[in-house]
């Protein structure tokens, strides 16, 4: 699984606005059942439903951005880190 952020920033480089997760997961064998990105380490896992595998997040501070991804037969895919992620709303 690959992921990106995007959003608007501010001039100390802090993401402004809603930002926007994009995650991209193949799987040659099953297929991708879900992916699920946790902006708690891990805490809580929250499951992309967008059918363009978007995910919208509007929540404010300092968050680390985890995902991963599970294929239909059940196996699930060691967390990626997707490193700090600043929000300023």
């Amino acid at each position: 699984t690959t992921a990106n952020v995007t959003g608007d920033k501010d001039q100390n480089g802090l993401f402004i606005g809603d930002v926007t997760l994009h995650s991209d997961a193949t799987d040659n064998l099953s297929g991708v059942a879900r992916t699920e990105y946790s902006l708690d380490n891990g805490q809580s896992w929250i499951t992309i439903t967008d059918p363009n595998n978007n995910a919208i997040m509007n929540e404010n501070g300092l968050a680390r951005i985890l995902y991963r991804s599970e294929d239909i037969a059940g196996n699930l895919e060691e967390i990626n880190d997707g490193g700090p992620l600043f929000m300023n709303r």
